[in-house]
């Protein structure tokens, strides 16, 4: 899988606030503008935005500052409007669901098991990361979020965590954009998380779905998540990279059958997570 390449990453007690600033660098200075700041600008207000879902226009902005993908919309519930703050399962939860769901028939459980393990992980990250803030805003609170799946045309449901802000008179962009829950994105980035437990590591988040009942399989060598129901690579183990581990067998039978590693490389070897 390749590498994420380093973002700057908002302080903690600037994350909520859209901002165009400078980063410095050991050999330079570059501009680092607000990714959320293209929705404040087509949108100024909550109510710009709100006025225009109510007249059928898709109000939403994706992005990310390092780590997982983020979804900040309008929703048009039942019974209220709502913003809605998400951070959505990306690498390395997002190819473990996957590579789980397509290993199992029961949907059900392993829906379950996964929104149990998202809940679990928001619980041990939540405290860390309000502790990060109140360090400059000693009467902050983060927001509980709530794990979250709902459908998509991938086949696999959309995970995540999120949490909804009622539309009423005086809500503004800033009080949407909780600042722990921004942060938990920066959580999962590969290569400088904001918080750096062990719990957080690949081989412990794919133990923890598997206990919570989620059929995941492993590699032996490269631990990367696998099935074999992909729907192009049945009977097949696949990661996220295809059916080629990086890491060699203990035994080379192809050196045996007369090919050279680099023929044909070596495949996954599967094992519970």
């Amino acid at each position: 899988m390749p590498k994420k390449k380093r973002r700057p990453r908002h302080p903690a007690h600037l994350a909520h606030t859209p901002t165009t600033r400078r980063v410095s660098e050991p050999d330079q200075e570059r501009e680092y503008v607000d990714e959320f700041q293209p929705l404040l600008d087509r949108y100024p207000t909550v109510q710009d935005a709100v006025q225009a879902a109510e007249a059928g226009e898709s109000v939403e902005w994706t992005g990310s500052i390092g780590g997982l993908p983020m979804r900040h919309r309008v929703v048009l519930a039942p019974e209220q409007l709502m913003v809605e703050q998400a951070i959505l399962a990306g690498w390395p939860l997002d190819y473990m669901i996957r590579c789980a769901w397509f290993q199992c028939d029961a949907h059900v459980d392993t829906e379950k098991a996964v929104l149990k393990t998202l809940d679990e992980l928001h619980e041990l990250t939540r405290p860390l990361l309000e502790e990060q803030v109140r360090a400059v805003r000693p009467d902050y609170e983060a927001v509980v979020l709530s794990a979250f799946a709902e459908p998509s045309d991938r086949g696999v449901p959309i995970f995540g965590w999120r949490a909804r802000y009622p539309v009423i008179e005086g809500l503004t962009w800033q009080s949407t954009r909780d600042t722990a829950a921004w942060n938990l994105s920066g959580c999962f980035d590969a290569i400088d998380p904001i918080v750096d437990i062990p719990e957080l590591g690949r081989p412990a988040i794919a133990a923890r779905l598997s206990c919570n009942g989620a059929p995941l399989m492993v590699c032996k060598g490269c631990d990367l998540p696998l099935t074999d129901r992909h729907p192009r690579w049945t009977r097949v183990w696949v990661g996220p990279d295809g059916p080629r581990c990086e890491e060699p067998a203990v035994s080379d039978d192809g050196a045996q059958a007369g090919w050279d590693e680099e023929d044909f490389g070596y495949p996954h070897r599967p094992r519970p997570a």
